[in-house]
């Protein structure tokens, strides 16, 4: 049986990687991974839940359990002899560190799933992807151009979010519904920053009177804190992201993150927001590469949803991006050019699963 090291350390990457692991039953999957993971199979050698999230400034903050994991991995590469290639997922300030020591003092294979964003920040990563890494797999439809103008082997996958949403839409769009949905983020800060502002500006607005607010939250540890806000006008109600499914709504706004990609490809008119302090944003913007925050911009490389990113959203803002939003002609437009970007999804080189079979299937060595 061919035995292969997974590493997921972050939440997006423990899911890539309960896929990979639930899709390939003949493979045996050890390494480091969270509960979807472990709960498809892995042979858990590090749990990520125990890391929290493993960003630069968390990395920091837990630098001790990092460092630990990071050693036990290469612990296990030294010595289990059955591991016939690393794959990583996500998380580069871990999975690059955990890549080099394979390849070069090991030469074991790797393949990087969901790769650095060089194409957003920190461009010079592309030098130890090359040195490191011997088969990329994208998920984007922008960012094989770059692999390329680099040499490096790569795939594109066919995107998670677009399967997920294939299989199980979390919306779908229905004008008469006199629905809207919220989603704030995915962290409590974010959720502090966005859902005030977002229910209170939708309440200012004398003509969405009739309407009812949907609140959906991404996990459970925010339930609380959701509920103690939206408890506070009939209109406006909580619900889980688990609960999902088909819910009929005119628009929605979000939080800059992987669900606007979610409502693009269930075709949802929706506007995107995402407040930073001033200095933050003054930080950051030198090291940022893209003209834009959400990724279905990104990906159709122009402004096709508006973005409320560069400064707070203010209430005027906010108001003009809502009355926009509630204008059937605008809602019908952004339709158009969403269909258009699932169309570009929709172009791809297989599952994730299946590059990762003919990858594996093409190295004389495995």
């Amino acid at each position: 049986m061919t035995t292969l090291m997974i590493s997921a350390a972050e939440a997006s990457g423990d899911h890539h990687a309960s896929q990979l692991i639930q899709n390939n039953p003949s493979i045996n999957f050890i390494g480091m991974g969270g509960t979807l993971s472990q709960q498809a199979g892995l042979t858990t050698l590090v749990n990520s839940n125990d890391l929290g999230a493993v960003g630069l400034a968390e990395t920091f903050q837990k630098l001790y359990k990092n460092i630990q994991a990071l050693n036990t991995l290469k612990q296990a590469l030294k010595t289990n002899k059955n591991i016939q290639a690393l794959i990583v997922i996500d998380c580069p300030e871990f999975n690059l560190r955990l890549a080099k020591y394979a390849h070069k003092k090991l030469g074991i294979k790797v393949i990087y799933i969901a790769p650095p964003q060089i194409w957003a920040w920190r461009k010079h990563r592309i030098h130890a992807i090359k040195k490191y890494i011997d088969h990329v797999v994208c998920l984007f439809p922008f960012e094989p151009k770059l692999y390329h103008q680099h040499n490096v082997n790569y795939s594109l996958a066919k995107n998670p979010s677009l399967i997920a949403m294939e299989k199980s839409p979390l919306f779908t769009y229905a004008p008469q519904s006199k629905v809207i949905a919220l989603l704030p983020g995915s962290r409590s800060s974010e959720i502090k920053n966005h859902l005030e502002i977002m229910i209170q500006s939708i309440l200012g607005n004398k003509k969405l009177n009739q309407h009812s607010i949907l609140v959906i939250e991404s996990d459970p540890c925010h339930k609380e804190y959701i509920q103690s806000i939206t408890q506070s006008s009939p209109r406006t109600r909580y619900i889980s992201r688990s609960s999902c499914h088909r819910i009929p709504i005119s628009f929605a706004l979000a939080a800059s993150g992987t669900v606007c990609l979610e409502l693009a490809i269930c075709q949802i008119p929706f506007g995107v927001i995402y407040k930073t302090s001033p200095i933050t944003t003054f930080l950051l913007k030198p090291f940022i590469n893209v003209k834009y925050f959400s990724l279905p911009n990104i990906i159709m490389n122009k402004p096709i949803l508006t973005e409320l990113i560069k400064i707070p959203p203010s209430f005027q803002n906010l108001a003009k991006l809502i009355e926009k939003l509630n204008q059937e002609s605008y809602q019908k437009k952004l339709i158009t050019e969403l269909k258009d970007l699932k169309k570009k999804l929709n172009n791809h080189d297989g599952t994730m699963g299946s590059i990762l079979l003919h990858w594996l299937s093409k190295q004389p060595s495995l």
